[in-house]
């Protein structure tokens, strides 16, 4: 199994287990690297132990490292030239929610020494080496990080309902982004945008599971924002270049498929009848929206004319920002189990 896969400029890494000789009781997991330009494939780690969902930037891979039988597992950061190893949070800190920008690694995890379960948000210097504990967040539960430049969003309780908040490392300020009674989760923050899955204009909550939610977007140089989706359904987004939205949808009671959500007529996806036709105006066309839509059993597509049908949809558990689309077309990009993405 190959899984857990990052992208980030030409190169791609994850996490494989062909290394693995379970006969022996070695059940390692390492790490690999991809070179879309050159097309060549290298192991970036070699030790016993488990190293699965990696990040990386141009310097360094952060990820989770658990030991053979340990329970909870080590958050590390590896440069990936010399391979040196720097551990950001130990094992019973429980670290989650990582994410890691150009300077800043940031994540959720139990303060060393400290005798509650609460995880606060910790955010280490790739330049100094010196890690930022938010004592703001000692008192709420925190989740979901995301680091731009020098900005790092998450997701925080201490008011009783679930806010996105933001701190700037440069001025050493932290600003609340969301104000409303109701739930804004899972923040991604790209530039001077930030987006979240926001449960205002639906009135859930996420302790609810409710599928009723929306994506909204902000630009947090002039605090306008605006809701992006206004289907009845459960979305979460990811900002990358150049203003792009990445949506991936849950249909009620039908898994979790990522979608391409762009203008691209030839765009055929087998959800419910009533999707389709909506697609065109779900969203306003200052937005372009690019993503990894799923995988289709082989043997049940048909491709005629730049037009690419998906059948017996099964989609991915975590849709993949591709970049800018630069065809109308639909293409496949794999021939046995493949995905298309526009």
């Amino acid at each position: 199994n190959q899984f857990g896969p990052w992208i980030h400029g030409g190169h791609i890494i994850w996490t494989d287990n062909r290394f693995m000789d379970t006969g022996i009781g070695d059940y390692r997991k390492e790490l690999m690297e991809y070179c879309i330009s050159t097309k060549e494939e290298r192991r970036i780690t070699d030790s016993l132990g488990r190293k699965i969902y990696p990040e990386f930037n141009d310097e360094y891979v952060v990820y989770k490292y658990y030991e053979p039988d340990a329970g909870s597992g080590r958050l590390q950061l590896m440069e990936r030239v010399s391979g040196n190893v720097t551990i950001l949070a130990e094992l019973g800190q429980a670290a989650e929610g990582k994410s890691i920008g150009d300077r800043y690694v940031a994540w959720v995890a139990i303060p060393q020494g400290s005798p509650y379960y609460n995880k606060d948000v910790h955010i280490f210097d790739l330049h100094n080496g010196t890690t930022t504990h938010l004592d703001s967040t000692s008192n709420s539960l925190t989740y979901n990080t995301s680091v731009s430049g020098n900005k790092v969003v998450w997701q925080d309780d201490r008011n009783g309902d679930w806010d996105i908040y933001l701190y700037d490392m440069e001025v050493r300020q932290e600003r609340q982004l969301t104000h409303d009674p109701f739930d804004q989760t899972a923040p991604w923050i790209h530039g001077n945008l930030v987006t979240w899955t926001d449960f205002r204009f639906t009135e859930g909550s996420l302790e609810e599971q409710t599928c009723a939610v929306d994506l909204y977007v902000l630009d947090i140089t002039t605090m306008e924002g605006r809701r992006v989706t206004t289907l009845p359904w459960h979305w979460w987004g990811m900002i990358g270049e150049d203003g792009l939205l990445l949506a991936a949808l849950q249909v009620c009671g039908q898994g979790f498929p990522g979608l391409v959500l762009q203008k691209c007529s030839q765009l055929r996806v087998n959800l419910p009848d009533q999707l389709f036709p909506k697609l065109a105006g779900l969203v306003d066309g200052q937005v372009n929206l690019v993503a990894v839509l799923g995988i289709a059993d082989q043997g049940s597509r048909s491709q005629s004319a730049g037009d690419t049908e998906i059948q017996r949809f099964r989609p991915l558990a975590v849709p993949l920002l591709i970049g800018r689309g630069r065809s109308a077309n639909c293409s496949v990009v794999r021939p046995n189990s493949w995905a298309a993405v526009c």
